[in-house]
């Protein structure tokens, strides 16, 4: 069972990355994309070395995270609604390099690495205060309220790193559509965790309060 599990990440991280290069290099009209291949050398790396760390020191949660389908219906809305996003964010990535809408100075790759690198420190601590982090919102019967780490901070650490490396990505590909695209992805973040968080006091009465204690959902003194 677990050697399949190990398969069954293996070929979705695969194929993410081959779609993800699809998506830019199509909409690029050329391989001849910097960007693109940093990009993807950069997410494919990352990804391999968090992989490896989660399966090693949290193997629970790493069998957690094989599990994608959501049960509540406006969070399957919600979810399709954000992956349709990111694959316009690619495709319009992959117009402006084509066609050559904007451009940003070589020291991005700087912003963009310093912002890739943040969002692991975010998702490590995420990962090892929260023993009910899973892909999916799922309330468990002995749910308590994390308050350590990051969640004394914004309610949603984790969609804080997604965030994170969603605007490392447009840095990368060398978009000035940055900042909307990124406005745009980060409410489509607020909007899931404002869903989430109903179920949560719903189910979990001490959120209400820790709610009141933590003011912020996604950005700190922001959002």
């Amino acid at each position: 069972m677990k050697n399949y599990i190990y398969l069954q990440a293996l070929s979705q991280g695969i194929g993410t990355v081959l779609s993800i290069g699809m998506l830019l290099f199509l909409s690029a009209g050329t391989v001849d994309y910097a960007g693109a291949w940093i990009f993807l050398g950069t997410i494919s790396c990352c990804a391999v070395v968090f992989a490896l760390w989660l399966k090693f020191k949290h193997p629970k949660q790493f069998e957690n995270r094989m599990y994608t389908k959501e049960t509540d219906r406006n969070q399957r809305s919600i979810v399709r609604d954000i992956g349709c996003f990111l694959c316009c964010s690619l495709v319009l990535s992959g117009l402006d390099r084509r066609f050559s809408w904007s451009h940003i100075p070589e020291w991005r790759y700087t912003i963009a690495v310093a912002l890739f690198l943040a969002s692991a420190a975010v998702y490590r601590n995420v990962f090892i205060v929260n023993p009910y982090l899973s892909n999916t919102v799922i309330i468990h019967r002995d749910h308590a309220v994390i308050q350590e780490g990051m969640y004394g901070i914004v309610r949603h650490p984790m969609y804080l790193a997604s965030f994170m490396v969603y605007a490392a990505g447009m840095i990368m590909l060398d978009t000035l559509l940055l900042f909307p695209l990124c406005c745009g992805f980060a409410l489509l973040l607020v909007r899931r965790a404002k869903k989430e968080e109903i179920q949560l006091m719903t189910k979990c009465q001490a959120y209400k309060s820790y709610m009141t204690r933590v003011k912020f959902r996604l950005i700190p003194y922001i959002l």
